[in-house]
Formats: C-alpha cells, sequence, structure tokens
C-alpha cells in the first residue's frame, strides 16, 4: 500500500496501490499512471500544493474514472476532497473504497453543486491552486506537474488563474474533441462567454482570489463557472500554458448539455448583476441572429403544407423538441 503520511495530503500512488479497476478496464486512468515527478520542482523549492475538490451526486457510473485520474497523477502535494451530495447510486460505495487515498470525503445531503463545491474548499487546509473537477470529468496524465511547473517558473505576480488545454469526449460517438480556447484571455473576453469559452476542469486558479472574490455563487445553479471567472478577471490576469490538463464526457445526464438555454440565462443575468449590460446585450443579440439565421436556412426546406402539417410534428418529437414548439 501506498504511504500514508503527512496527511491531510495525498499519498502518491501507483496503479498496484489503488483498488482493481473494473473488468475491461484498460489504459488511462485504470491501468496507466502518470510519470513519476521528483520530491522537488527543478528549481529545488517544494511543490506548490494544489488542492482539488469534487463533487457529486448519482455519478456512480462516472466517478471511479475521475477519482482515480487525481490519485494517479503522482503529485507530491496534493489536497484532494470529495463532497456527495448524499446520493442514493453506488456512488457511496465507491467512494468509500477509495476513501484513504483521499484528504477528506463526506455524503450528505447538500444545497447544490456550487454549496457542494464551497463546502470542500472550506475543507482544503494548505493548497495555494485550486480547481474542481466534476464527477464525470478527468485529470490527463502529467497535469499537475504542468501546472506545478507554472506556478513555480512562469507565472506572473498579478496572475490569479491559468488555463490549459482540454478536449471534450462524446460518450455515444466515442469522439474526441480539443475544446475550444481563446488565445487572449482578458478581463473583457471573459465575459463574452461563448466566444472566449474554455474547459472548466483545465483552468486552476489562486486560492486566494476564490476567497477574496467571495467563493462560489450558491444562487446559480448552471453558471456558477462564468460568474467566477468574471470576478477573477477583476482581479488579475488569466494565463494560458500549452499542456492538456483534462477531458469532460457529454453525455446525456450532464446537467450543462441538458439545460445550456438556463446556463445562457444565468450567464446574462450576472452580466447584468455585475453592471456589464453591454456584454449581457450583445450576448442576447448574438443568440438571436444565430437563431433568425438557422431558421432563414431551415424555411428553405419547411415552407410547405404538406411539411407542415405531417413531417413537422414527427421531427419535433424525434428531435426532442421544447414542450412550447410541439403545440
Amino acid at each position: 500500500m501506498c504511504p500514508m503520511t503527512d496527511l491531510p495530503l495525498v499519498p502518491i500512488c501507483r496503479v498496484r496501490d489503488l483498488p482493481p479497476p473494473p473488468q475491461g478496464r484498460r489504459g488511462w486512468p485504470w491501468t496507466r499512471t502518470s510519470r513519476p515527478i521528483p520530491p522537488r520542482a527543478p528549481n529545488g523549492e517544494p511543490w506548490p500544493v494544489i488542492g482539488i475538490v469534487t463533487p457529486s451526486y448519482n455519478q456512480g457510473a462516472y466517478i471511479e474514472e475521475t477519482l482515480r485520474s487525481v490519485l494517479l497523477q503522482r503529485y507530491p502535494r496534493l489536497e484532494y476532497v470529495v463532497v456527495d451530495g448524499g446520493s442514493t447510486d453506488r456512488s457511496p460505495a465507491v467512494i468509500k473504497r477509495y476513501g484513504r487515498f483521499l484528504s477528506h470525503w463526506v455524503s450528505e445531503k447538500d444545497r447544490g453543486q456550487s454549496h457542494a463545491i464551497n463546502k470542500g474548499m472550506a475543507r482544503l487546509a494548505r493548497a495555494e491552486w485550486v480547481t474542481w473537477l466534476n464527477s464525470d470529468d478527468i485529470l490527463l496524465p502529467g497535469a499537475l506537474q504542468a501546472v506545478g511547473e507554472w506556478v513555480l517558473g512562469q507565472r506572473r505576480t498579478d496572475s490569479v488563474a491559468v488555463v490549459g488545454h482540454g478536449i471534450h469526449f462524446k460518450q455515444g460517438e466515442r469522439r474526441l474533441i480539443p475544446a475550444e480556447r481563446r488565445p487572449d484571455l482578458d478581463r473583457h473576453n471573459l465575459r463574452n462567454w461563448r466566444r472566449s469559452s474554455f474547459l472548466q476542469p483545465a483552468c486552476f486558479f489562486s486560492r486566494a482570489a476564490f476567497e477574496k472574490a467571495g467563493a462560489l455563487d450558491e444562487s446559480l445553479h448552471y453558471a456558477m463557472d462564468f460568474d467566477l471567472w468574471v470576478k477573477l478577471g477583476e482581479l488579475g490576469d488569466f494565463e494560458l500554458i500549452d499542456a492538456v490538463l483534462a477531458r469532460d464526457l457529454h453525455h446525456p445526464d450532464a446537467k450543462t448539455q441538458r439545460a445550456m438555454g438556463t446556463y445562457l440565462a444565468e450567464a446574462c443575468e450576472i452580466l447584468f448583476r455585475r453592471g456589464y449590460p453591454q456584454d449581457a446585450r450583445q450576448t442576447i443579440a448574438d443568440l438571436f441572429d444565430e437563431y433568425r439565421y438557422l431558421s432563414a436556412m431551415t424555411n428553405r426546406v419547411t415552407r410547405n403544407a404538406f411539411y407542415r402539417r405531417f413531417l413537422q410534428p414527427a421531427m419535433r418529437r424525434l428531435l426532442g423538441a421544447p414542450e412550447h414548439l410541439r403545440q
């Protein structure tokens, strides 16, 4: 078993130290680990303490992969907290199997994802740079070493966050798609989320800046990350590194994919509330322009009585149109 000294830091683990993977699972993070990391950074300094929080609720099909992707980073100074919202599926049992390798974990009712993340952040004892990793996302090999090297070597003094590359994995199609990342993430571009988005788990941010920004707004259930980026952008710079840090998973139960309209509504609300009405208006105008363009394209095909009477209702049901469009 891997050493358990120096708690609450996570022990440095290899594949053989962890519970055996499910039958048939191979590759990262089932049968592969990250490369070993020296006890100290190349410049002789101790590695910065990095903290990760995983919020979870009924994600038993995915959370084991998430846990292993963090534990097998082999990063020497890591705090890892898992906050489960009282899941009724197999999630608590999975987390319990890995509990001795975690800094802290709990399974109890909470007030949603934002509350769970804030609870986890409050449990981190020493972390200087932090992020959250949802229980259906994973870190990729070498992610924490890349962040640690940036903190010690390349970071500007006014930086509040670092953003690496990310990958989208579309479960049904078994496809990997690089996540877009704008090359100039200044505070103005951060407010235009639809044109400047990046993969959330590929972003690590200063613990001090997170606390100064007031943590996550627990009234938000979808765009809490966007709200945090706007607040952090008011405090300092976001820097980019040329390293692939994380992969998210697109699946039918994923919260954001299931309610993108609500996410965008919350994003506009945030912009109005924080004093950026012009950015909110631009977002709404962009959405309407896209809708008008798509309508013009489809009207060329659908502008006949036969389609409207017979095919349109069936197509709307097949494509899962919102209820108000099925009337």
